[in-house]
């Protein structure tokens, strides 16, 4: 996908997240709060609604009792007035005991329901003692309807020098006095609230759009470019460069980033030229390699021919040189000229021959060694696991009689197993040993340890002796083609076969080492890989 489109597609659904985010924010946390509050505001206002219902009919019940005594409407006119400039009083009414209206009043395009007849048979029983309220419905609104018994005093007392009204000692109902308050106010107050409510949620939300957009623009689209710049140079596009706006930590990160580019780009430019010139000679020792392959093979092949013509002609010039002692033996010399043919023919041409042939003999044996060294980078290599004690054991019964011969002590712990060509690990280990016998100290009993273990993915294999061992100056040389420790030593040999083990190695993508020191023995350790193929 286009670095673009993925920028654009984060940035859409990350607004889309915060937005609803707070919308759920709000939901969850204002919401409930203006819920609380419209329930506790409309409870307390009908609280005191009531508060005030139950005040003006029992404060119109105590003005009513003389109006209602002596039935002149002129003393209710007052009190019923005055219920009225209450701005949820609805209307005003006082009745007889009979349960008939005296006097009436009501806001106008406002009419009185009827008395609820639990009401009017409690009043006309005598049995409606205290004020009481009712919810009664006035076409689709509801309404408070209050009550409460007009008494006729018929007794006082004094207290000191003041007369004190108290409670009647002698009383009767005379009358009824009703009062209704209207339940708009808080319906009004609470439909309020809630349109505020919902003006203050659209208001926040509003605020949380602007926040989403100015918090996308100050930190989620640095941060987006900036994660937009990581995904490009994953890709490989090391030009990738981020715009710096602001000074703040954004910034220094972004100028961070593009630090850290430019440096990528610096490494991976010096690395590919590095690379370059590794695989140009990668090439070049390829072909150099190839080419002495190809100039051992055709030395070594090729030398041999007049070699052979060198070793045979000898020879017939040994045979010949009798020939010739023969002839002048009979050709009648004197004393000095015999004296001196028989110099030349007895012990010069003789030497000379003795050296020709030697010198054959030992370039011989060195063609011989480069040819079998040319050919081991040729052969065909077959992987597979091979199980090391098993070959060990084999090496060790074909060089039995040598091992007998030199009395040495062989200890071979358990190996573990590893991957190569059987036929070229079974040189090398054969050599090895075969080393490690020939170079053991003839002033002591002699002891070869053979010894294994697995670290990672390789089977590091060691050959230890307490043979002569090798000077620190010879151990980087010891590998090397042609190289001895001892060249007149009574060990013969080409000095081809560590070199070959090397090769062998090499080809399995192992490893050959030596730790020795002087009249104390040698170590050499052997690499080989556990699994196949190796890993990348």
């Amino acid at each position: 996908m286009d670095a673009g489109k993925i920028k654009r597609k984060y940035l859409i659904g990350y607004r889309k997240r915060i937005i609803v985010s707070i919308t759920i924010l709000l939901l969850a946390v204002f919401l409930p709060l203006v819920l609380y509050g419209i329930i506790t505001d409309r409870n307390m206002l009908i609280n005191q609604l009531e508060i005030n219902g139950f005040y003006l009919v029992n404060n119109l019940a105590r003005n009513s009792e003389t109006g209602v005594f002596s039935e002149n409407v002129n003393f209710l006119r007052t009190p019923l007035s005055a219920i009225l400039e209450e701005h949820d009083a609805m209307w005003a009414t006082v009745y007889n005991t009979k349960g008939r209206t005296i006097w009436s009043d009501a806001k106008p395009m406002m009419k009185q329901p009827r008395m609820p007849a639990d009401i009017k048979n409690t009043m006309l029983t005598g049995d409606l003692v205290e004020a009481q309220k009712r919810v009664v419905k006035v076409g689709s609104l509801k309404m408070l309807d209050f009550y409460a018994p007009i008494y006729l005093k018929k007794g006082f007392f004094m207290t000191g020098d003041f007369e004190e009204e108290t409670a009647p000692v002698q009383s009767e109902i005379i009358g009824l006095a009703r009062v209704g308050m209207s339940l708009q106010g808080p319906a009004k107050r609470t439909e309020q609230i809630i349109a505020a409510a919902c003006f203050l949620t659209i208001v926040y939300v509003v605020l949380g759009i602007f926040a989403v957009y100015y918090i996308q623009d100050t930190i989620t689209k640095p941060v987006q470019d900036l994660s937009t710049g990581a995904h490009e140079i994953g890709k490989g596009n090391l030009q990738t460069r981020i715009s710096v706006d602001s000074e703040d930590e954004i910034g220094e990160l972004a100028t961070s980033f593009n630090y850290m580019a430019d440096q990528l780009q610096q490494e991976m430019a010096e690395r590919k030229k590095t690379e370059k010139e590794r695989e140009r000679l990668l090439k070049d020792l390829a072909d150099k390699n190839k080419e002495l392959e190809s100039i051992i093979y055709v030395a070594s092949h090729d030398l041999r021919s007049p070699l052979v013509n060198i070793q045979g002609f000898s020879k017939e010039l040994s045979l010949s040189c009798k020939d010739i002692h023969k002839v002048l033996g009979e050709a009648g010399l004197n004393e000095k000229q015999r004296r001196t043919v028989d110099a030349i023919i007895d012990k010069d041409v003789p030497e000379s021959l003795n050296y020709i042939q030697s010198s054959a003999y030992r370039m011989d044996i060195l063609l011989k060694g480069l040819l079998r060294l040319s050919r081991l980078g040729r052969a065909a290599m077959k992987i597979e696991h091979l199980d090391m004690n098993d070959m060990l054991q084999k090496i060790l019964d074909s060089m039995g009689f040598q091992i007998q011969e030199t009395r040495a002590q062989i200890n071979v712990r358990s190996l573990p197993g590893c991957y190569g060509d059987t036929m070229l690990i079974t040189q090398v280990f054969s050599n090895l040993v075969d080393n490690a016998v020939k170079y053991l100290d003839p002033r002591r009993n002699g002891v070869i340890k053979i010894s294994g273990r697995v670290e990672g993915d390789q089977s590091i294999y060691c050959i230890a002796d307490n043979g002569i061992g090798i000077h620190a100056d010879h151990k980087d040389k010891v590998f090397e083609i042609f190289h001895r420790l001892h060249p007149e030593g009574p060990v013969a040999g080409e000095g081809l076969g560590l070199s070959i083990i090397q090769r062998v190695l090499n080809r399995h993508n192992g490893q050959v080492w030596v730790e020795s020191e002087p009249d104390v023995g040698s170590s050499f350790y052997v690499a080989l890989p556990n699994r196949w193929p190796l890993p990348a």
